[in-house]
C-alpha cells in the first residue's frame, strides 16, 4: 500500500522506494509512530473548519493538523534511513530534503503538501481522469487485502483511532481517490519518457506550473499559526528546486 508513504513522494522524490525499503526493514522499530498516533487523533477530531482554499478546495483545519504531524513522522523516518541506506547519493539528498524540511518547519511543509495536493486534485477534475466510485471501491478492496497481510502499524494506527468501518469506508476512499487520480495524471505527464530521471524533473515540473497558477485564498489566517501560504510556496520552490523540477 503505498498512501502511508505519500508525504515522501513530495519530500523525497525518486528515493521513496529505498527509503520505504530501508525503513520497513528496520528490526522491532517504526520511526515517528508516536506521531503517526497523533495525526490520527487530530484527523479522528475532525475540525472541518475550513482554513484555506485552494481553488475552491478546502484544506481544513484538521488536515493541516494532520499534515503536520506525518511531516514529524517522515523526519524520523529519513533520519533512520540516512543511517542505514549505503548509498552515498541517496544519503546526501535524504540529508538535504530533511534539513530543508527542519528549516521550513513541519507546519509550513504540511501546507505546502496540502496546497500541492488540491492543485493536483484540481488538475485530475479538469482534465477527467477523477475516478469514479467502481473505481474507487475497486482501490479501497485491494488496499484492505494488502493492510491485513502487511500489517503495518502505520496503517494498524489509523484503523484502530478510526474503527475499522468508518476508516475503510468513510475515511480511505477519498485517499484512494486522490491517490489514483494522481497516478493517472503521472502517467499522462511523464508517460512518454522512459529515463526515471527525466521522468521525475518533467512531473515537478509540472507540479510547479500548476501550483504557481492556483488561487490560493486563507479563510482563517490564525489557524495557520507559525507559517503562512508565502512561506508553504517558499518551501515549495526550494523543494523543486533541490530535486531537479526545473
Amino acid at each position: 500500500m503505498r498512501w502511508q508513504f505519500a508525504l515522501l513522494l513530495t519530500l523525497a522524490g525518486v528515493l521513496v522506494v529505498g527509503l520505504v525499503s530501508v525503513v520497513a526493514a528496520l528490526p522491532g522499530t517504526v520511526p515517528g509512530l508516536d506521531f503517526v498516533r497523533r495525526a490520527a487523533d487530530e484527523r479522528r477530531n475532525e475540525n472541518t473548519e475550513a482554513v484555506v482554499l485552494v481553488n475552491g478546495r478546502a484544506i481544513t483545519a484538521a488536515e493541516l493538523a494532520e499534515m503536520e504531524q506525518w511531516v514529524n513522522a517522515n523526519v524520523s523516518w529519513m533520519r533512520e534511513a540516512e543511517k542505514e541506506t549505503t548509498d552515498t547519493t541517496q544519503v546526501a539528498v535524504l540529508r538535504r530534503t530533511r534539513e530543508l524540511i527542519e528549516r521550513s518547519g513541519p507546519r509550513t511543509v504540511a501546507l505546502a503538501r496540502l496546497i500541492r495536493d488540491r492543485a493536483l486534485e484540481s488538475a485530475a477534475i479538469e482534465r477527467g481522469v477523477w475516478p469514479d466510485e467502481a473505481t474507487i471501491a475497486e482501490r479501497v478492496a485491494r488496499d484492505r487485502a494488502l493492510a491485513e497481510q502487511m500489517r503495518d502499524p502505520r496503517v494498524e494506527t489509523y484503523v484502530a483511532t478510526f474503527g475499522p468501518t468508518v476508516y475503510w469506508e468513510q475515511f480511505y476512499p477519498s485517499v484512494a481517490a486522490r491517490e489514483l487520480a494522481e497516478e493517472r495524471l503521472y502517467e499522462i505527464v511523464t508517460g512518454d519518457e522512459q529515463d526515471l530521471q527525466a521522468r521525475q524533473t518533467r512531473w515537478l515540473s509540472f507540479e510547479r506550473e500548476l501550483v504557481r497558477a492556483v488561487q490560493i485564498d486563507v479563510v482563517k489566517p490564525e489557524a495557520l499559526g507559525a507559517t503562512s501560504v508565502d512561506a508553504a510556496l517558499g518551501y515549495l520552490e526550494a523543494y523543486w528546486t533541490l530535486h531537479g523540477g526545473a
